[in-house]
């Protein structure tokens, strides 16, 4: 009997090892990653991967404490803006 009880401890200690792997695996969040910078006047440039097929521009203008983030439309072959952040305010609090 008190083997039955310690495999169905193992079992169970397995299993939820299992499941919280699973789970960290799952809530995971994707990280951009800058692959080449450069700087100029008050600007900060570098570029990054965002998914397989996209890669983004970073431009930091240090003066006005903006973060621009662009990224090459293939369909119109333009390049359009994806987010544009106001420094100040986001670390304001």
């Amino acid at each position: 009997m008190k083997d039955s009880r310690n495999l169905a401890i193992v079992v169970l200690v397995v299993t939820a090892a299992i499941l919280a792997a699973l789970l960290v695996a799952r809530s995971t969040v994707p990280v951009a990653k800058a692959e080449a910078s450069a700087a100029a006047g008050p600007y900060i440039i570098a570029t990054g991967a965002y998914s397989g097929s996209k890669d983004l521009l970073y431009i930091l203008d240090t003066g006005t404490a903006r973060l621009n983030a662009y990224v090459v439309n293939p369909a119109t072959g333009m390049v359009d803006i994806v987010e544009s952040v106001d420094l100040q305010k986001g670390f304001q609090d």
